[in-house]
């Protein structure tokens, strides 16, 4: 059947969005990952186990003296039923007090 669930209140589905962290590549280290994951469990009203890290990119910026910064593409697999709540919860504001 492809997989397909009968009672989709039990499937799950998958939110993604990337957040900028300031600093660089080599300064994300997998502490500071580990930490991440659990602000964005806390902000979003998961379980830190919910939480993916899909990757982590240097940011590109327009001038050299910027600080440096990663793009950290993030995926929360929530219950579908959840999941346009999840969405919206993934907001700059959330997440920065969860990583306060």
């Amino acid at each position: 059947d492809g997989g397909a669930c009968a009672a989709c209140s039990d499937c799950d589905s998958a939110v993604t969005f990337t957040a900028t962290v300031a600093m660089s590549r080599v300064e994300f280290t997998a502490d500071k990952q580990g930490a991440y994951v659990a602000g964005v469990a806390e902000a979003l009203s998961v379980a830190p186990s919910r939480v993916a890290i899909a990757s982590i990119a240097d940011q590109s910026t327009r001038r050299r003296l910027l600080a440096a910064s990663v793009a950290v593409s993030t995926t929360a697999t929530v219950p579908k039923d959840k999941a346009a709540g999840v969405a919206a919860s993934a907001t700059a504001t959330n997440l920065n007090r969860a990583l306060a």
